[in-house]
């Protein structure tokens, strides 16, 4: 995925309207885990909506402020809505598997439930709290698997809605679980021994949580191509979310309550997530719920394009993009702003 240098402007500019607080949500092994939280300088008194942002990067690489991962219409909307916006760092293959992954996921919402409304009423003067009951959560990529998982695995009725953009979300497909000829981003094969060797140096206890980009591109890159990602993350079915999906079925609350309003989008040609990978989820996502809740909870958008397709997408304007604006005056509906 190349790093798109107007994108990055673009953010960076977004960035000035915010005030930017770094502080740590988990330590393991004197490692901490930290979230970035971002408050618009101009922020309405009162109680403010939350928008959570999970980052991409295949669970391998990136890291929560990386500008080429963070396409700036988050930031821009979040601006809008007068919105606190959280972008959390979090553990990574292949030095942590998926339970650990999972596990720690699980702090990042404990801590965010018992201590994000403090931090930032202190960083206010006490002008502002999180509106607990208004939270969104946006996911890209690999960021959209954490997204979802969050969703199943949290309390129901947790969040108001979910924006996923080109998830990672059938990690048991053959795209994800079999080696065969691949180009991520138009890149050549990769040989196994990229893999090998990032494994054979892993550290016993060594912890990851940040990495910023190119660094470890070529290893998730390679992961993809040899299709490894059930080795890396483990057998557990929870780990998989059709699988996660499918056991709402069995849970007493009503699945339209489990998952919540979910606006999905992907790029037709995606090169590094395939779009049956959504396909397979939507479907599910159909099967689980009823033929009523899945109309009015689900909107999919398929475009034309690769990864990262909306990296210059806007939502404003006469040049903003008719699908993005849709899909997110769709979302304020549940969101509540």
């Amino acid at each position: 995925m190349a790093v798109n240098p107007a994108a990055i402007a673009r953010g960076k500019e977004a960035l000035t309207h915010f005030t930017h607080l770094n502080v740590p949500y988990q330590t393991i092994n004197d490692h901490a885990i930290t979230t970035d939280i971002l408050i618009p300088k101009d922020i309405k008194p009162g109680k403010a909506p939350l928008i959570v942002r999970f980052h991409g990067g295949f669970l391998i690489t990136g890291e929560s402020m990386f500008l080429g991962f963070f396409p700036p219409w988050i930031l821009e909307y979040a601006l809008k809505n007068s919105a606190v916006l959280v972008s959390p760092n979090y553990l990574k293959l292949p030095e942590s598997d998926g339970l650990a992954i999972m596990d720690n996921l699980f702090h990042f919402w404990t801590w965010l439930n018992a201590h994000l409304n403090s931090t930032v009423s202190n960083a206010t003067n006490g002008e502002v709290e999180i509106d607990g009951s208004n939270k969104l959560i946006i996911g890209h990529s690999a960021g959209g698997y954490l997204a979802v998982q969050s969703a199943l695995t949290q309390p129901p009725k947790s969040f108001s809605a979910l924006i996923l953009a080109y998830p990672m979300l059938d990690l048991s497909s053959p795209f994800f679980s079999t080696s065969y000829e691949k180009y991520p981003f138009g890149r050549p094969m990769l040989d196994k021994s990229v893999v090998d060797g990032y494994l054979s140096a892993k550290k016993k206890g060594e912890v990851v949580s940040a990495v910023a980009p190119p660094k470890r591109l070529d290893l998730a890159v390679a992961a993809v191509q040899h299709g490894i990602y059930p080795t890396l993350l483990g057998p557990s079915p929870s780990l998989y979310p059709l699988n996660t999906l499918t056991s709402t079925l069995t849970s007493s609350s009503p699945p339209s309550h489990i998952l919540p309003p979910l606006f999905i989008f992907h790029g037709t040609s995606d090169s590094a997530v395939a779009c049956a990978g959504t396909e397979a989820f939507v479907a599910k996502a159909k099967e689980v719920l009823s033929d009523a809740d899945f109309d009015k909870q689900v909107l999919v958008k398929l475009e034309n394009g690769d990864h990262g397709f909306d990296t210059m997408a806007s939502f404003e304007g006469e040049k903003g993009n008719g699908w993005l604006r849709e899909g997110l005056e769709w979302v304020g509906g549940w969101w509540g702003v």
